[in-house]
């Protein structure tokens, strides 16, 4: 039987700490609140994202409702547009007390957009084409981190939007970078770095080997089509590095957020800010669902 969404057990919010505004990115006048994008902070307890993910990578939903593109190589999305068709999901993204939540963190009401956009999902794809196959309702672990790396930032991509290149972070955890001999961003030079999803593996009695690129973003640079995404953290970041949220100042410069922990959030104003999921590494999986407001 489904699990039954109950806030008293499946939600764990507290509000963040702090958050960038977007006076802060340059954006004065744009948007329609002051923040532009809030540090993580808790939103689900560790019940509430087993059974989420237990849903998510149930067969039917697989089956259903995984999608590819050049811009998200794969995302699982439209799984709430027909009731009861993954109910746990569909009760969590609407219920008043998730509602109240988000939209305290984010310091302006908030409302769902549509039963197709409730909370679809960002995969890494690790594993290349054998990841899906791996994941469930309890999230891949591994056993000591790596040693910490640089997160790099993707160039823009001709004909996706107009951002100057972006150049390497400094390591903290929210910084803005400075200008480094910048590209035209419609250069015939820059060649398209999207990921795409891997072949198929070898033989079955081969172990896939996590793919060796981790610089991959997880989406590419890009707009939401609505005013407000929550970012939910369905993988145990324990040892993740990476993965942060890299958004475009209006001075050509980046700012990132570092990613959640495993059932923590970020609320981002992302109708009004360019940004892109970094690719994360020392971990076996990355698995975020986004959740589109207005």
């Amino acid at each position: 039987m489904p699990t039954q969404f109950d806030p008293r057990i499946h939600l764990a919010y507290s509000p963040p700490e702090s958050h960038i505004t977007m006076e802060d990115l340059g954006k004065v006048g744009e948007g329609i609140a002051p923040i532009g994008i809030t540090q993580p902070f808790p939103l689900l307890s560790e019940e509430g994202v087993l059974a989420l993910r237990e849903e998510v990578f149930s067969r039917h939903v697989l089956d259903r409702c995984t999608h590819t593109s050049d811009l998200a190589p794969c995302q699982i999305r439209g799984m709430s547009c027909r009731s009861g068709f993954a109910s746990f999901n569909e009760s969590f993204w609407t219920h008043p007390e998730t509602l109240r939540a988000v939209s305290e963190a984010a310091g302006i009401e908030l409302i769902p957009i549509m039963p197709y956009e409730l909370g679809h999902t960002n995969v890494q794809l690790t594993f290349g084409a054998e990841t899906l196959s791996k994941l469930g309702r309890e999230p891949l672990r591994s056993d000591a981190p790596v040693a910490s790396k640089e997160s790099i930032v993707p160039k823009i991509i001709p004909g996706f939007n107009n951002l100057p290149p972006l150049v390497p972070s400094t390591d903290s955890d929210t910084e803005s970078e400075g200008e480094a001999d910048l590209l035209s961003p419609v250069s015939t030079e820059d060649k398209k770095t999207e990921p795409t999803i891997a072949e198929a593996a070898g033989p079955a009695s081969q172990e896939p080997e996590p793919e060796k690129d981790e610089h991959k973003p997880v989406v590419g640079w890009h707009r939401d089509s609505y005013p407000w995404v929550c970012v939910l953290m369905l993988s145990d970041a324990t040892t993740m590095q990476g993965g942060e949220t890299a958004l475009a100042c209006a001075d050509g410069t980046v700012k990132k957020v570092r990613g959640p922990q495993m059932g923590w959030a970020i609320m981002l104003q992302g109708r009004y800010i360019d940004h892109v999921a970094l690719g994360a590494y020392g971990a076996p999986e990355r698995v975020t669902m986004v959740h589109l407001l207005s």
